[in-house]
């Protein structure tokens, strides 16, 4: 009735508590479920008594139909697979598109992001040092024309809590770059606590 490829575990497990080599047995078969399909059982035996020249005389255990529970596991597998192929899916259509998630810490008025937009902003060495940047040391990078606007959008985000969209422009190492910026606030127990979003190089699009 085993599963042909359980037959070579199950049965020398099987006879080696026959013949007292073992004092049990612990394993996983598959049956005919008497549809064309298998069933999964986990089955555990132990020796409980023996005769008088040690041999085994009594056994116990048990037989448990591990079928559905090896179904959720399976569905579980391919569903995390399918959120790693996403995951990676989404951040390859972010690389080509010039998009960098971000995140803006009101308590440490520093952000995290990715090393992409850390090298686009011109902070590469931050990345590598794994250092959130500093609110001061990017608004440094905007583009003098654009600072304050930036600056009032940003602020009107952290002291209110709200989404903001904005374009703007950044000078990095005599250049002049273009970036979108998209955020939305999170709150804890109805406060703010930071902005997250997707910031965008536009500057060769």
């Amino acid at each position: 009735l085993l599963h042909p490829d359980d037959r070579l575990a199950a049965m020398p497990a099987i006879a080696a508590l026959v013949n007292g080599s073992a004092p049990g047995f612990d394993f996983e078969c598959r049956i005919p479920d008497g549809t064309g399909g298998w069933r999964w059982l986990h089955v555990r035996g132990t020796t409980i008594s023996c005769d008088r020249e040690g041999k085994p005389a009594m056994a116990n255990g048990f037989l448990l139909d591990t079928t559905e529970i090896r179904g959720y596991e399976e569905h579980i597998r391919r569903r995390e697979v399918e959120l790693r192929d996403s995951e990676s899916r989404l951040k390859n259509a972010m690389k080509l598109g010039r998009m960098s998630p971000w995140e803006y810490i009101f308590a440490t008025d520093k952000i995290i992001t990715d090393r992409q937009l850390s090298e686009f902003w011109g902070f590469g060495d931050y990345y590598e040092r794994k250092e959130p940047i500093g609110r001061e040391a990017l608004e440094s990078r905007i583009h003098p024309d654009d600072r304050k606007y930036v600056s009032r959008q940003f602020d009107q985000a952290v002291t209110n809590g709200e989404n903001f969209e904005m374009g703007f422009r950044i000078g990095v190492d005599d250049r002049t770059r273009f970036v979108h910026f998209i955020g939305e606030a999170v709150f804890e127990e109805g406060l703010p606590v930071k902005l997250v979003g997707i910031a965008q190089d536009l500057t060769s699009l």
